[in-house]
């Protein structure tokens, strides 16, 4: 019989390189590489940087 559980989440995150005030967030642009990267921007300073992930994500 189907029954509920709790089960516990996280969302990781990346705080910006830079200026550590803000979060990187997905620009929406996808690079096509193999594997493929996405472009994110900082929500204080606009640093873009590319990461394999898109951030936040919930593990």
């Amino acid at each position: 019989m189907p029954e509920i559980r709790n089960i516990e989440k996280q969302a990781m995150d990346e705080k910006c390189p830079v200026c550590q005030k803000g979060w990187m967030r997905p620009t929406g642009i996808v690079i096509t590489a193999e594997p493929p990267q996405f472009e994110h921007k900082c929500t204080s300073c606009s640093y873009k940087q590319n990461y394999y992930v898109q951030y936040p994500y919930v593990v």
